[in-house]
């Protein structure tokens, strides 16, 4: 149960960064990047944002007796799977997808931060509901 209102939590903050924040942060960016879609589906963003931020809790879920409970620590484990998820993938589309370096870089930086917010809130929830450390 906590899995699942950890990365609903997760996921709201994900829908919010990408439907209200990423034009205003990464706009200017994402202009220069050829054959960006500049009007996903909106359904797409919100299944794609559940379901890896159901990955990203379940993931903590399995190593928060390495990173621990509560927002500082649920930051921790964000910096680090940003940093795994984002860092090779965008900055490998500057060399395989022609994207401009400063955009992936726009990008990579902008997601790290992302996931390092998402990460405390999955941390915040874990520490909230009370759950037990895993065996």
């Amino acid at each position: 149960m906590v899995l699942l209102v950890a990365g609903i939590v997760a996921a709201a903050w994900y829908v919010v960064f990408d439907m209200f924040l990423m034009e205003p942060v990464l706009g200017s960016y994402l202009a220069g990047i050829p054959g960006i879609n500049a009007a996903p589906a909106t359904m797409w963003i919100v299944i794609g944002n559940v379901v890896a931020c159901l990955v990203l809790a379940a993931v903590y879920a399995r190593t928060r007796s390495i990173f621990g409970l509560g927002l500082k620590n649920g930051a921790t484990y964000g910096v680090y799977a940003g940093v795994l998820a984002n860092f090779p993938t965008w900055l490998n589309l500057s060399v395989y997808a022609s994207w401009p370096y400063g955009s992936a870089w726009a990008v990579t930086i902008a997601l790290i931060l992302n996931v390092t917010i998402a990460g405390a809130l999955i941390g915040l929830v874990y520490e909230k509901m009370g759950q037990p450390k895993p065996a």
